[in-house]
């Protein structure tokens, strides 16, 4: 027996230890929310907080979590909806076209419905691993071609990094800048200063030849 401060709730949980927090939570708690990827904690579909550190939890222990504060999709009031009732296609009447969308399905054919669900000025972020030699017919390349060039949608590869990664990618900017001093802040022209001002970030980014723009990027807080 053990007990798990789960989403505020104290939840006494008689199971294995070293039961992964992602089946704790999804087969003991019926906690669906959190969702089963690649089993290898790479592709984030799992990743829960830890007393406020994302944590993935297929390959995390409930022992790991004992004391601590689990938080999970479900604390902020995230709509759930299952494409074994609802396709994407439908899912689009019901909310509207995405901005964003991060595919971890694990299931190629969804990339496709995927794409035709985005919003103009979307993105679409695929970061499952696939294997195998499924194949899909009848895709409407024509129109998701259109709709991506016309509508300035844009589709990412990724595999989540981890701290490490993003230090190695801060080292070779600084690497960069020290061998040919200025480039960066020559690529990085306009800044605007805080979220709010949003709306100033578009105009830019609408009128960039006016603006001579290169990159544009906020400052949420001063450094």
């Amino acid at each position: 027996m053990i007990t798990l401060n789960v989403n505020g709730k104290a939840r006494n949980l008689d199971i294995p230890d070293d039961m992964p927090l992602l089946w704790t939570l999804r087969d003991v708690l019926a906690m669906t929310g959190t969702k089963f990827g690649c089993g290898q904690g790479l592709c984030g579909a799992c990743t829960i907080h830890i007393d406020g550190q994302p944590t993935r939890s297929c390959i995390t222990p409930a022992r790991a979590a004992v004391g601590k504060r689990v938080t999970t999709i479900e604390a902020i009031g995230a709509t759930y909806d299952s494409t074994t009732e609802t396709t994407v296609a439908d899912s689009v009447k019901k909310y509207d076209e995405y901005d964003l969308i991060f595919e971890c399905t694990g299931y190629s054919p969804i990339i496709f419905d995927a794409m035709q669900a985005l919003n103009e000025n979307g993105i679409l972020i695929l970061a499952s691993v696939t294997g195998g030699g499924r194949t899909t017919d009848k895709v409407p390349s024509d129109l998701i071609n259109q709709r991506f060039v016309l509508g300035n949608r844009a589709m990412v590869g990724t595999v989540n990094a981890g701290r490490e990664h993003f230090e190695l990618g801060v080292k070779d900017l600084a690497l960069c800048e020290a061998m040919y001093p200025g480039w960066l802040g020559k690529m990085l022209t306009h800044k605007v200063e805080g979220l709010e001002n949003f709306a100033k970030v578009f105009e830019i980014l609408n009128n960039s030849a006016q603006y001579k723009a290169i990159k544009t990027y906020f400052e949420v807080k001063p450094i």
